[in-house]
């Protein structure tokens, strides 16, 4: 299957972004994204969030060496951005990946 190119024109877009941040693995990057000290997000989850999104919104990546990842500074992007579009509780799909809905 292939991609089309608007996903692969997202997808060089993120690398750019990404570049020159502080990369975090998807397991590193699923400790940002806490509720509180017993839930917390999975690799599988981060996961989603780059391929799915939530509310529009995806998680930017880079693959270095064959192993994807995001970077602190993305994370922060995705938190700001989900939370502008729906600010006064957490999203469905935030909840969901969480295991929480």
């Amino acid at each position: 299957m292939h991609s089309n190119s608007s996903d692969r024109n997202v997808k060089i877009a993120d690398a750019a972004r990404v570049r020159g941040e502080e990369l975090l693995t998807l397991g590193e990057a699923a400790r940002f994204l806490t509720l509180n000290r017993e839930v917390t997000a999975s690799q599988a989850s981060i996961e989603e969030l780059i391929r799915v999104g939530c509310q529009g919104v995806r998680l930017e990546t880079i693959v270095l060496s064959g192993t994807r990842h995001t970077s602190l500074e993305a994370v922060e992007r995705f938190c700001r951005e989900v939370a502008a579009v729906d600010p006064p509780r957490w999203p469905d799909c935030l909840l969901r990946v969480l295991g929480l809905n």
